[in-house]
């Protein structure tokens, strides 16, 4: 039997893919003996499906790669994503920061609705529990050899996902089947990851969220990148949102410059000398209090410029308000690590997006070969953005193989 499509991988992208190809001969290989492990526990088991909004406003939230992304995702949008599910059986709900879930809140009610979709498709198999051990070119396509036997494909899709979260079968398998298909590989890193950083100074703000702080990343003594967005400060370091949609520019050994007023270093210090000049005899916790910032960080920032609230305003001198504007503007915190393969949410990095074309996700060197999903160096923010390019890439992969079944396009 010769398929039409061979899926590897039976993740988000994968199902997605096979849900668009109710006539063809696909046959999908997951190694796992559970289908969609990670889907399951996206967004803490409620699944995430995508973003709300006009595409146009998701150019930011794929680091610097909206130029090879946008392909897709204009192609099959938030909004056709959703009515995709619908059929399904899938009522979403968007809540106010933009976010779509299903209404039920369950991961597990977005995969089976996938499975029993691709299910009732006559010429879809699934094996699961099948490690794939190697992909061939041959004169009718591939052969995708498993232990003990092989299949024969017009066209094979790796849908496997990136390298973390390995507990779940997402061990990079896909990087190495692209490489041996001579197909570059960009290393592979966490992402969405929370830092963590080399002193304990921030365990007192554990729990404490900071709406929008303007943080830079220096390395080497150099400013590299400079970002906003909500922080949560943790026994560990730095998490929430903020942080892990710019994980992706951190290092271990960077420099991260906090801003905990919200206001540039020059502006500030303006601020602090017309509070000393009209009320130089009141304490310096007053001037504190003149700012808009939690309890919690103000006797944070005493503490770190060793100054007591209660000295009167008029002492302070030149270092002393250096010292209070340097902590209060450009707090400065080492990242000693970012959350490694097995916490990270997401990777950055995988196949090279040089060989693949974005209108169709089928490598530009091997004709039949498609990639889609986490398995390509696309990571994107949270919200929900993530799955939206699983399908949408998966999406328009599944039109091209439509379009090219029965064409010569897979001759060797």
């Amino acid at each position: 039997m010769i398929y039409d499509a061979i899926i590897i991988g039976g993740g988000a992208s994968g199902l997605y893919l096979a849900a668009q190809l109710p006539n063809q001969r696909v046959l999908i290989l997951e190694k796992n003996t559970r289908l969609g492990l990670k889907l399951l526990i996206s967004g803490n088991g409620q699944c995430n499906l995508t973003h709300g909004g006009p595409i146009a406003g998701f150019k930011s939230h794929y680091g610097g790669h909206w130029k090879f992304v946008k392909h897709a995702l204009n192609r099959h949008t938030n909004q056709q994503v959703l009515e995709k599910f619908g059929k399904m059986g899938v009522e979403t709900i968007e809540r106010e920061d933009g976010k779509i879930f299903p209404v039920s809140m369950r991961s597990k009610d977005v995969l089976n609705a996938l499975v029993t979709s691709i299910k009732s498709y006559d010429q879809t198999e699934i094996k699961t529990g099948v490690q794939v051990l190697s992909i061939t070119e041959n004169n009718l396509g591939f052969s995708v050899g498993v232990k003990g036997e092989s299949f024969t494909t017009k066209s094979v899709v790796l849908a496997t996902g990136g390298y973390t979260y390995p507990k779940l079968g997402t061990t990079g398998d896909g990087y190495l089947m692209a490489d041996k298909l001579g197909h570059e590989i960009v290393a592979p890193k966490p992402a969405l990851a929370a830092v963590y950083i080399k002193s304990d100074a921030l365990k007192e703000l554990q729990g404490l969220v900071i709406r929008e702080m303007s943080c830079t990343i220096e390395r080497q003594k150099k400013r590299i990148y400079s970002f906003s967005g909500d922080i949560l400060c943790t026994h560990f370091g730095l998490s929430g949102p903020g942080i892990l949609d710019h994980s992706r520019y951190i290092e271990k050994g960077d420099v991260l410059k906090l801003n905990w007023a919200g206001i540039e270093a020059d502006k500030l210090n303006h601020i602090i000398l017309e509070v000393i000049a009209s009320h130089g005899r009141n304490p310096l916790s007053f001037l504190m209090n003149q700012l808009n910032l939690p309890d919690r960080v103000k006797q944070f920032v005493l503490k770190e410029v060793q100054l007591n609230g209660l000295m009167k305003l008029a002492e302070l001198t030149k270092e002393n308000r250096k010292k209070i504007v340097d902590a209060l503007t450009g707090y400065e915190v080492r990242i000693n690590r970012l959350s490694d393969l097995n916490e990270a949410m997401v990777t950055s990095g995988g196949v090279g997006l040089r060989q693949i074309n974005p209108k169709t996700m089928m490598s530009k060197i091997i004709n039949g070969l498609y990639f889609v999903g986490e398995v390509m160096d696309v990571d994107g923010d949270t919200g929900g953005y993530n799955l939206q390019w699983a399908f949408a890439s998966a999406y328009v992969a599944a039109e091209q193989i439509k379009q090219l079944d029965g064409e010569d396009a897979y001759a060797k």
